[in-house]
């Protein structure tokens, strides 16, 4: 599991998602990027980021 998290998410509140991670089996690798809910898809510089970990987390994992 590749979990992203942007720490000023008023959505999704990091704290809650940081307490589902801290639950979660492993494999598992976490991402906290700076910035809202959205700017992981936008461009923005979170975005940068998580496209990068996404992309690798998948090039790792499905090869």
């Amino acid at each position: 599991m590749l979990m992203i998290v942007a720490r000023d998410d008023m959505v999704c509140p990091a704290d809650l998602q940081l307490a589902a991670y801290a639950r979660a089996r492993e494999p598992k690798q976490l991402l906290t990027v700076a910035g809202g809910h959205f700017d992981v898809y936008e461009d923005h510089p979170a975005f940068e980021q998580s496209a990068a970990a996404a992309t690798s987390f998948f090039q790792e994992r499905l090869r």
